[in-house]
């Protein structure tokens, strides 16, 4: 699942390489509102796909 079709934007309206495709991101997660960092989550854009990799974990 694409993170397009999650938020209901069809396939056609972002077909090809989108300006996220290819990048990573790593960063802190935790409770919004909270200053407290949990962990780190590693967030990766590929092919109009969006992966969480603390979530697959």
């Amino acid at each position: 699942m694409t993170i397009g079709t999650m938020i209901g934007i069809p396939q056609t309206a972002y077909a090809g390489q989108g300006i996220l495709d290819g990048k990573t991101f790593i960063g802190p997660t935790g409770m919004q509102g909270s200053s407290e960092v949990e962990e780190q989550d590693e967030v990766q854009f590929n092919n109009g796909d969006f992966l969480s990799v603390g979530c697959v974990e």
